[in-house]
């Protein structure tokens, strides 16, 4: 099953595309689908989209040990689709909702739970901006929890 989860090198480019272009369509769902579907509905969503584009992400190879272009736009796609999935999800177990209030607790989980994604994605595949992303998410963690 991994294997088909493995995109070729050539077809890269093309798959790192198209995963921009379902981000960018899970972004315009969850802004005009807000209240019409439920919250548990939006988090399968984007939980889905984020594991599927994850896993491209981390099984593509490395070239001459550093990861290429496609491979990083998969990995942050990814990331920022897990982030998104994890405060539909904060939602779901009873937070308040992100445009009413700020809910310094469940961002504080929620960024050190993806941050910890972020961490392993940038030690497996020696990406250098999902440890940027990594860094920043442990940030966004520890002001939401001062």
């Amino acid at each position: 099953m991994l294997e088909l989860l493995r995109p070729p090198p050539h077809r890269g480019p093309l798959i790192a595309a198209g995963a921009v272009v379902l981000a960018t369509g899970l972004a315009v769902l969850e802004l005009r689908l807000n209240a019409e579907l439920a919250i548990g509905v939006h988090f399968v969503i984007l939980a889905l989209a984020a594991g599927i584009v994850l896993a491209l992400g981390l099984q593509a190879p490395n070239e001459d040990g550093r990861p290429p272009a496609y491979q990083s736009v998969l990995l942050v796609t990814g990331l920022l689709l897990l982030y998104a999935a994890l405060l539909r999800l904060s939602v779901a177990l009873g937070a308040e909702d992100f445009f009413l209030d700020f809910p310094a607790g469940e961002l504080t989980w929620t960024s050190f739970a993806a941050g910890a994604v972020a961490l392993f994605a940038a030690v497996a595949r020696r990406s250098a901006i999902c440890l940027l992303l990594a860094a920043i998410l442990g940030a966004v963690g520890l002001v939401a929890g001062w």
